[in-house]
């Protein structure tokens, strides 16, 4: 018996899954979870590591603006001018802010010239959405800075920029990226609408795509829609939502192919044999009205454990027949967060054995275990390739916006020239 769980063992590890972890590609995000970090605000970018600040956002441009320094404001619009997209979006964003305050222009334009440039370079959608991000990310202030940068700050001096016009530009330039069909800008409306509503929303009578009602009709009709539009964190949030066992499964299947990690491990258990399940009480009649299946999970990430769920969910009947699905997606789990690929093998072994404290009896054979792996390879291949695909699109995007940085050059040179002809002219007489 040693000897036949040893080649049981040998079979699995050559047939688990390299992990080689694309970076970059694919979502951790643990804000969506009840109760993991309270208070935390949430990330409007997806991410694959929650505790980093978005890498394209200029945690000491707001410092630019509260000081007033003209000599680095002169510094950041030469970076826009010549060809630094991120340069012009802070721009554009620091303008807006400043004309809310009524202060005087400090980068030599107007606030609707940097954005409308901004936008004919990148289109509406990417534009207003990274305008959004910058927004979204200035208004927590500080704790974009080092502890040491923010110390360092003198005595009474704000860190940041007051919130008010951030919350609200942050609300403006997502309505816009989201009515040009943003996924992530409808997602990150989906949670922020809650605190900053649109007194005008009316839920529309035929959407044309899944709703959950709650207590909010416009966070709920902008989760549906970023769901539908190809959210794989709003398939994921509307999974938890929804009453129906196939709506469940097939929101969370479409977040996993969309390229978010967590959904993969929490299908993992959704189809692992003989779960731990209470009987829901009769439906009126003497039978009763189905389970619920409890989930106790400690969610992984690329660098360890990241929090807890605890779900309760409604199944027909406990999925108690075989282990085949549940090692499918714990393959492609494994992959996408870059692990060994041993565990998959240590708990197929399990499986095929049984009469251990996992699996009781054995639900998996040699024959199911292979055809997952397959499965899972070609799965996983798939997820990737149309993630590296998306990646592309949006550096594509961005390469095409470059040959109009010149025009754009061009177009500042001729209104500085006209704003200035009125003042020479009155300097004259």
């Amino acid at each position: 018996m040693p000897m036949l769980c040893t080649l049981l063992l040998a079979l699995c590890l050559c047939l688990a899954p390299c992990t080689p972890r694309a970076d970059g590609l694919f979502i951790v995000d643990d804000d969506l979870i009840t109760g993991i970090r309270p208070g935390l605000p949430i990330r409007i970018v997806p991410t694959t590591d929650r505790n980093q600040p978005d890498p394209r956002v200029d945690a000491h441009a707001p410092l630019i603006y509260l000081d007033r320094d003209v000599q680095k404001a002169a510094a950041l619009r030469e970076k826009a001018l010549n060809g630094d997209m991120d340069a012009l979006l802070h721009l554009a964003v620091l303008s807006r802010v400043g004309e809310e305050e009524g202060q005087p222009p400090l980068f030599g334009a107007s606030a609707a010239f940097w954005e409308d440039w901004a936008v004919r370079m990148l289109g509406g959608r990417e534009a207003w959405f990274r305008l959004a991000v910058i927004c979204h990310e200035f208004k927590k202030g500080s704790c974009l800075l080092s502890y040491e940068e923010s110390e360092a700050r003198p005595a009474g001096k704000a860190s940041s920029i007051a919130k008010a016009p951030l919350n609200r530009l942050t609300l403006v330039y997502l309505r816009k990226a989201a009515a040009s069909g943003h996924a992530e800008a409808m997602y990150a409306l989906s949670r922020l609408c809650r605190a900053y509503p649109d007194k005008d929303f009316r839920m529309p009578k035929e959407p044309g795509f899944l709703i959950v009602p709650d207590e909010n009709p416009e966070s709920d009709y902008w989760l549906g829609a970023a769901a539908a539009a190809g959210s794989a964190r709003a398939c994921f949030a509307l999974s938890l939502s929804v009453q129906n066992e196939r709506d469940t499964l097939e929101l969370l299947k479409k977040s996993m192919r969309l390229g978010f990690a967590h959904a993969a491990e929490i299908l993992q258990e959704l189809y692992r044999p003989c779960p731990e399940t209470e009987p829901l009480p009769p439906d009126g009649t003497d039978k009763p009205n189905g389970y619920a299946q409890i989930l106790h999970l400690k969610l992984r990430g690329p660098t360890g454990p990241n929090g807890s769920l605890h779900l309760r969910t409604i199944r027909s009947l406990p999925p108690c027949d075989n282990g085949k699905e549940s090692i499918y997606y714990q393959a492609i789990r494994v992959r996408m967060y870059g692990e060994d690929g041993a565990e998959v093998a240590d708990t197929a072994e399990q499986m095929m054995r049984g009469g251990n404290a996992a699996f009781s009896t054995a639900c998996l054979t040699r024959e199911e275990y292979e055809e997952a792996m397959r499965r899972a390879k070609k799965a996983f291949q798939r997820i990737e390739a149309d993630l590296r695909e998306k990646k592309l699109a949006r550096d594509a995007l961005y390469a095409r916006a470059k040959p109009m940085f010149a025009e754009m050059r061009a177009a500042f040179a001729a209104q500085a020239k006209e704003r200035a002809a009125p003042v020479e002219k009155s300097a004259a007489n």
